[in-house]
């Protein structure tokens, strides 16, 4: 580490401000507004983010159909977290063979039944394009679909 800031100069601030955390509530609350909408593909796509902690870009933009219940592995879902490279496999089901996450695999089976492979989660509406748009090769743009976001949000206010 140099002694002197190399980005002193520059006036950036941290900030104290810690990032909110989504109570269960509001979850439960957002997903509603989103299928009322016709966005249900930003449901369960909450419903990811909840369950496996997933950046927008490994939900949009790296989750598979081929990562959910492959065949070598029918009762697992690949999880990769594309910042870090890290890849795991986590169990759907309990030893009891009891579903771990009933209502989101209930959404993610009923996907897979509709479709070859490619994305999981794609638009809902036309022909089903890709969430984000790649204006650079391995740099996806969430555009479109944070404003779906803050759109859905916005109406669970009202």
């Amino acid at each position: 580490m140099p002694l002197v800031n190399p980005f002193a100069k520059m006036g950036l601030q941290g900030s104290s401000r810690e990032s909110p955390t989504a109570t269960y509530e509001e979850l439960v609350t957002f997903r509603a507004k989103a299928v009322e909408l016709g966005l249900s593909s930003l449901a369960t796509a909450a419903l990811i983010a909840w369950e496996w902690l997933q950046r927008e870009t490994d939900i949009f933009a790296t989750f598979d159909v081929s990562h959910y219940r492959p065949k070598e592995h029918p009762n697992m879902v690949r999880v990769i977290d594309e910042k870090t490279r890290a890849e795991s496999w986590v169990p759907l089901l309990d030893d009891a063979g009891v579903a771990l996450y009933p209502e989101l695999m209930s959404e993610l089976d009923a996907i897979k039944r509709e479709r070859i492979g490619g994305l999981m989660l794609r638009r809902d509406w036309g022909g089903r394009g890709p969430w984000p748009t790649w204006p650079k090769p391995d740099m996806p743009d969430f555009t479109h679909m944070s404003r779906k976001v803050k759109e859905v949000t916005s109406r669970t206010c009202s």
